[in-house]
C-alpha cells in the first residue's frame, strides 16, 4: 500500500477525497476520524468500499437514480 498527495484531481469542491487505486474508488468528505475506517474495511480483509463515504458523482446507486427519478417526476408535476 501506498499513500502520496496529488494535485486536485477535478473534485476538490466535494471536500478531502481519497482516491483508492488500482479499483478506483472516490471518497469524499473524509475526516482523519474515518481514516481507519476505510483501511479496515476497504483495504485489508474485507476489501468492501465504505457505502457511506463513497463520491455520490461518481459511484452512483440505484438509490442515487431513484432519487433523481423522483426530482424529474417533480419538476414535471410542477411544469403542468
Amino acid at each position: 500500500m501506498m499513500v502520496s498527495a496529488s494535485e486536485c484531481q477535478g473534485q476538490c469542491g466535494s471536500g478531502p477525497t481519497v482516491r483508492v487505486m488500482p479499483t478506483n474508488v472516490w471518497y469524499c468528505q473524509v475526516k482523519p476520524t474515518d481514516v481507519p475506517t476505510i483501511v479496515e474495511q476497504h483495504l485489508t480483509a474485507e476489501g468492501e468500499p465504505v457505502t457511506a463515504l463513497l463520491n455520490p458523482r461518481i459511484h452512483q446507486t440505484q438509490a442515487t437514480y431513484a432519487n433523481l427519478a423522483a426530482q424529474y417526476q417533480a419538476f414535471l408535476q410542477e411544469e403542468e
